[in-house]
C-alpha cells in the first residue's frame, strides 16, 4: 500500500465518522454542516487524484469527476436542512 492509498484510507475514515455523526453535526447548526460538505468533495479529490496518478481516468475525467462530486455536495446541503 503507497503512501497516498494510507493516507486517502485516513481520510475516508473521517469522512465516514462525520457522515455517521450527522444529526450531531446538524446540531453544531450550518458551518460544521459546510465543513463537513467541503470534507466529502476533498475526499473524493484525493480519491479521483490516485486514480489520475495511477493512469486509470484522464485529465478530463479528473475535472468531470470533482466537478460533479462538488455539484452533488451543493444539492445535498439543502435537502439536509429540509430533511432535519
Amino acid at each position: 500500500m503507497t503512501v497516498g492509498e494510507q493516507f486517502y484510507i485516513r481520510v475516508y475514515n473521517a469522512v465516514d465518522s462525520i457522515v455517521s455523526n450527522s444529526g450531531t453535526i446538524a446540531k453544531l447548526g450550518i458551518t460544521a454542516t459546510g465543513t463537513a460538505i467541503i470534507t466529502q468533495v476533498v475526499v473524493t479529490a484525493i480519491s479521483y487524484s490516485l486514480d489520475l496518478y495511477r493512469g486509470d481516468i484522464t485529465v478530463e475525467e479528473y475535472k468531470n469527476l470533482i466537478f460533479e462530486a462538488a455539484k452533488a455536495a451543493g444539492i445535498a446541503t439543502p435537502n439536509f436542512w429540509i430533511i432535519f
